[in-house]
């Protein structure tokens, strides 16, 4: 009977949840992770795909990916290379915060969604276009040393010519104007 009793718990979370307390829904996921592993695991896969909660599927690939089971830590992983930048962020806190721990397997995670992420550099411009302080903190929370192109866009505020980036009237310094004298 407690396995149904946090199962309709988990359930009725998703319906009530406050936006960016992850914290007081941690409990809530441990629990049903730890009582229900086989559940919590087919449950992430579907809200992935159907859920409409943010906050969910960050807690789902944060407590994946930190749990002791080897089959859903790699379901955490998949989980993870599908999420924006500032949800792989949150997640990475969310697990150093709240559950305690950033094991190896995270940290891999993060690095293979970086490195994917690099490989395109639309893809790349667009992630930082959006989210450039939490790809930093990805970067240096974890002391991922970040590609070339990476580097000077995030770090050195030298996006390469054209690039959208680079035509962010906000990214942009203004270039100096030479000197009328002479």
């Amino acid at each position: 009977m407690t396995e149904l009793d946090v199962r309709i718990q988990i359930l009725n979370s998703f319906l009530t949840t406050p936006h960016g307390k992850l914290a007081d829904l941690a409990p809530l996921h441990t629990s049903a992770l730890d009582r229900d592993p086989l559940f919590y695991g087919h449950l992430a896969a579907w809200y992935a795909e159907r859920g409409q909660v943010r906050d969910h599927k960050v807690l789902f690939a944060a407590h994946l990916l930190t749990c002791d089971f080897a089959e859903l830590r790699a379901a955490g992983w998949v989980l993870l290379q599908k999420l924006p930048p500032h949800m792989v962020a949150a997640a990475l806190d969310h697990a150093k915060r709240t559950i305690g721990k950033a094991p190896r397997v995270l940290k891999s995670a993060i690095v293979s969604y970086l490195r994917a992420l690099e490989t395109s550099p639309e893809r790349f411009d667009r992630a930082a276009l959006r989210g450039k302080q939490d790809l930093k903190h990805l970067y240096a929370s974890l002391r991922i040393a970040p590609a070339p192109r990476a580097q000077r866009i995030l770090f050195d505020d030298e996006p390469p010519l054209g690039s959208p980036p680079w035509r962010s009237s906000s990214w942009r310094t203004q270039p100096s104007r030479p000197s009328r004298r002479a």
